[in-house]
């Protein structure tokens, strides 16, 4: 398990940060748009 955590590389960990946060902001804005649309619609 050890090993296994030692050879993660520190770019490779800092792509996956990276792309994690990116597709977390996609999917949070996509929420936000459906739930104005809701609020928008029942007005």
């Amino acid at each position: 398990m050890i090993n296994c955590i030692q050879t993660i590389q520190l770019p490779e960990l800092g792509n996956a940060v990276g792309v994690t946060l990116k597709e977390f902001k996609k999917s949070t804005m996509e929420f936000v748009s459906e739930d104005e649309a809701k609020v928008e619609k029942n007005n």
